[in-house]
């Protein structure tokens, strides 16, 4: 029972309370070369849970440490879907942990054309504040023309609780990115709802949705005490005009603490 006594005259409220524990995968990566060029290898440590490593190019850098929701790195994916053509998968992982990802605001600010000027929102919110209603508990990714003002609803977001990382799934082409139009520039930032805290990494990444620089999408399931490499392919022509700052593996089933649900390996190239 949690019997706190601040207020309401010195009278003690006596509230049960329910705790549930988590257990946690540990996988972690790293880079390594070899004569068949440089993969990531990707282990789990835990003896009994299993975990998986989702693999994205990592474009942002943030250093707000202080807040929960402060940006620590943001990544994007791309893959082929025969039903709705190239998709985009933008991976948020913030400082702290969240208990309810809905509580916040995440916004990708996309620049088409490198005016500087940001031409789309991709904005992952509650679906309730992002149709007018109340509150709905369930967080989705919407595409905004900040020209027009029209928006878009995408997909749900993956978005788990007690957790750091929210993964903002969209149609490229709603986007305005198509094969005839495949790079593009983008920044983000994050609202807590709660106490109004806003951080921003405003220095750009670039990516092309068609044909990255560095290989993106691969997914590997990791039973307790399994390990797998997995080939990093670097596109050196297009690098060099939309780099990478390495690879950005995401484990949601990992521990929060020290950055564990997006594994950061930086590439030196």
């Amino acid at each position: 029972m949690f019997g706190p006594t601040q207020g309401n005259s010195g009278v003690a409220l006596s509230v049960p309370y329910y705790l549930v524990p988590r257990a946690r995968s540990l996988v972690g990566a790293r880079l390594s070369e070899s004569a068949q060029g440089p993969t990531v290898n990707v282990n789990n440590r835990s003896t009994a849970i299993s975990g998986t490593a989702d693999f994205y190019a990592w474009g942002l850098r943030g250093t707000n440490s202080s807040l929960a929701t402060g940006l620590r790195a943001v990544g994007v994916q791309s893959f082929n879907d025969p039903a709705n053509g190239q998709i985009l998968v933008f991976a948020v992982n913030t400082f702290g942990r969240v208990s309810n990802q809905v509580d916040s605001v995440y916004d990708v600010l996309v620049d088409l054309n490198g005016d500087g000027v940001a031409d789309y929102d991709i904005e992952a919110a509650d679906l309730g504040l992002l149709t007018g209603g109340s509150t709905r508990g369930q967080m989705v990714v919407a595409v905004f023309n900040l020209a027009t003002g029209a928006g878009t609803l995408e997909f749900l977001a993956t978005a788990p609780t007690d957790g750091s990382t929210v993964l903002m799934p969209l149609v490229a082409a709603d986007a305005g990115i198509t094969s005839a139009n495949p790079r593009f520039s983008y920044v983000a930032q994050s609202l807590d709802l709660f106490s109004g805290a806003v951080d921003a990494i405003t220095t750009p990444a670039r990516f092309n949705a068609f044909d990255g620089s560095v290989s993106t999408g691969a997914y590997v399931v990791l039973p307790p005490g399994a390990s797998a490499s997995v080939p990093l392919v670097i596109n050196r022509q297009e690098f060099r005009k939309t780099p990478a700052l390495g690879q950005m593996v995401v484990s949601l089933e990992n521990r929060t603490q020290q950055g564990g649900q997006a594994l950061l390996v930086p590439l030196d190239d």
